[in-house]
């Protein structure tokens, strides 16, 4: 039976990998569009900007809680030496002292061009931080994450979220969000993730997967198969309830509005469990 352990360090990368994921979808496509000459950029900082420093705030305060070891407690004294950790800690730093910035050049009415740059800059620096995450998680003393898998599903859980979140927001009708090829391309990326999530867990989950890791060895219990199945039907379903709903930009029905929520909420039940079960590898082949 798998167990709900280390729930600071599932929230904490959880919600580091969701802010990023929801920064590069809510201030990529502006500057793409080169759209910083009008004020859809600022519009877009006035409702994200705010929300996504409470999230990183929040995950920051999260971590605090696993008893003040944080990912050190895998760690090999050989390993934590090259000082990956604190790598983690002033990435993490840098991606919110830029969210922060940001805001200030919002409240100043800087430049567009100005805050476009920043833009690019803060969103480097947060692939950064998931970059050093995974990293990190590699080199602790657990063989099975040691692969190239942990940093897939920690990107696709920023990319997968990131999507739904900035589609769901199109479709409620947030004033930020309403360039009229933003629909279509929130629609098509959600859709797109999804199917890549599922496809990416269906062949290359540590364990339960097609392609499980040869570490896991005798671990595949009936407990790694029950939350492989469901996470496996929870983004089957969520991708059905993406392909319903209408791909336009604007909202034609509450469909339109509703099945993208539950694709959402659907999505962030499964990599949330996915992430308990990550942690459960500590003990799955051991380390």
């Amino acid at each position: 039976m798998l167990k709900i352990k280390e729930w600071p360090l599932v929230l904490f990368t959880f919600l580091v990998q969701s802010s990023v994921g929801v920064f590069i979808f809510a201030f990529g496509p502006a500057v793409m569009e080169r759209s910083w000459e009008n004020r859809w950029l600022f519009r877009a900082a006035d409702r994200w900007g705010l929300a996504l420093l409470g999230l990183v705030g929040l995950s920051v305060l999260v971590s605090l809680f696993h008893r003040g070891q944080s990912l050190s407690a895998y760690l090999p004294v050989r390993e934590a030496q090259p000082g990956w950790l604190n790598r983690e800690i002033a990435s993490l730093g840098i991606f919110f002292l830029l969210l922060v910035a940001l805001e200030f050049l919002l409240i100043m009415r800087a430049s567009g061009l100005a805050m476009a740059l920043l833009v690019v800059l803060t969103g480097l620096s947060g692939l950064t931080v998931i970059y050093v995450m995974s990293r990190l998680h590699c080199l602790a003393g657990v063989r099975l994450w040691k692969s190239s898998r942990t940093a897939f599903f920690f990107f696709m859980t920023a990319f997968l979220v990131g999507s739904l979140a900035l589609l769901l927001f199109q479709r409620i009708g947030s004033p930020a969000l309403m360039l009229p090829w933003l629909g279509v391309l929130y629609w098509r990326a959600a859709v797109l993730l999804t199917a890549l999530a599922f496809i990416g867990l269906l062949f290359f989950d540590q364990v339960s997967g097609l392609f499980p890791l040869p570490e896991a060895g005798a671990s595949r219990s009936s407990a790694w198969r029950v939350v492989f199945v469901l996470r496996l039907v929870m983004l089957l379903v969520a991708l059905a309830f993406l392909l319903i709903s209408h791909s336009g930009e604007r909202i034609q029905n509450p469909a339109d509005m509703a099945f993208p929520a539950l694709g959402l909420i659907l999505v962030i039940i499964e990599e949330l469990l996915g992430r308990v079960a990550f942690y459960n590898l500590v003990e799955a082949a051991g380390s």
